[in-house]
C-alpha cells in the first residue's frame, strides 16, 4: 500500500495492490473506499483536495490517462491533445489539476486546465525539445500557481514556478549541479507560494531546499 496525499480533514489517498493496483481513499473514520478505472491493471490515486476530489492516472489498453474523481464517486478521464501518456499529479481546492504528459515523441509538456475545463499545455523557458526532456509540472496550489522542473537539451535540470497569469520563472538552488543526475527539482508549493524540493550538488550529494 502506498499513501500519496492527505488533506486537511484527514482523508488519505493512494494505491494498493490486490492483483491489480487499485486506488483508495482512507476516510476520517478509518473506513476505506477503493476504486479502479475501466478494469485497468494500474489505477494510481495521487492527490486529494479538502473537498475529497482525487486526481491521478491509470493505464489503459493503449496509453496512460489522467482522471479526476469527484466526491460522489464519478470519474472523469482526460488527455491533452496529442498526448501518449498523461499523469495528473496534483489537484487544488477549486479542482484545477496539474501534471504533465508525454507526446508521441516522448517529449513531456506541463498542463493545467483553463476556466472552461479545457487543458492548457505550457513549456518552461529553456526546456528541451529532444527525447525525455522538456517540462514536468508536479504541483498546483489553491491560487493556481504551478511548480515543477524542466530538463534542457543539454540535460541540465532546473525548477520553475508558473503564476496565475501564465508567467513562468525558472530557478536553481545556488549550489546545484547542472547535469541530468543533479540539478534542482521542485516538488510542492503551498498557498503562500513557498516551494520545496531537492537538489544535488556537483558531487552528487542531495540537499533539500525551500524557496520563499
Amino acid at each position: 500500500m502506498v499513501s500519496g496525499n492527505i488533506n486537511d480533514p484527514g482523508q488519505v489517498t493512494g494505491a494498493y495492490q490486490s492483483g491489480a493496483v487499485d486506488g483508495y481513499i482512507r476516510n476520517v473514520d478509518g473506513s476505506f473506499t477503493t476504486f479502479i478505472l475501466n478494469n485497468s491493471p494500474i489505477t494510481m490515486a495521487v492527490s486529494l483536495n479538502n473537498a475529497g476530489q482525487v486526481a491521478g492516472y491509470y493505464t489503459g489498453t493503449d496509453f496512460t490517462h489522467g482522471f479526476l474523481r469527484d466526491t460522489s464517486g464519478n470519474i472523469a478521464t482526460f488527455d491533452p491533445v496529442g498526448s501518449a501518456d498523461t499523469l495528473a499529479l496534483s489537484v487544488n481546492a477549486t479542482g484545477q489539476i496539474a501534471g504533465y504528459n508525454y507526446d508521441r515523441g516522448s517529449v513531456s509538456h506541463g498542463f493545467l486546465p483553463n476556466t472552461d475545463g479545457s487543458l492548457a499545455g505550457f513549456e518552461a523557458p529553456g526546456a528541451g525539445r529532444s527525447l525525455f526532456t522538456r517540462t514536468f509540472a508536479l504541483a498546483v496550489n489553491n491560487l493556481g500557481q504551478v511548480t515543477g522542473y524542466l530538463i534542457q537539451d543539454s540535460m541540465s535540470v532546473q525548477s520553475f514556478v508558473r503564476d496565475q497569469l501564465g508567467r513562468i520563472a525558472t530557478f536553481a538552488a545556488p549550489m546545484a549541479g547542472r547535469s541530468s543526475t543533479v540539478g534542482t527539482r521542485s516538488l510542492a508549493i503551498n498557498a503562500s507560494g513557498t516551494i520545496t524540493g531537492f537538489y544535488a550538488d556537483g558531487n552528487g550529494k542531495v540537499h533539500g531546499f525551500v524557496r520563499y
